[in-house]
């Protein structure tokens, strides 16, 4: 599985200083296939690279260290 980088620009600002959180989840869930389960663990940085990150089971969505999403395959 391929990692990668995920900018949030400016246009999908959510709240005044930090990206639309539903639009950053669309984002990361579009790395699995079927249903998806994301949870958005903090404010997503705008025009920041974040990196995807593959786990054993899930997708992570990381500013540095710190994480700000995960998606793992789920039923829905």
């Amino acid at each position: 599985m391929e990692e990668g980088q995920i900018v949030i620009g400016q246009r999908f600002r959510g709240p005044r200083s930090s990206g639309n959180g539903g639009y950053a989840c669309g984002l990361l869930a579009g790395y699995l296939e079927g249903g998806v389960e994301v949870t958005l663990k903090a404010p997503p940085p705008l025009e920041t690279p974040l990196l995807v990150r593959w786990t054993d089971n899930e997708v992570r969505l990381l500013d540095g260290a710190h994480e700000i999403a995960s998606a793992r395959c789920a039923t829905v």
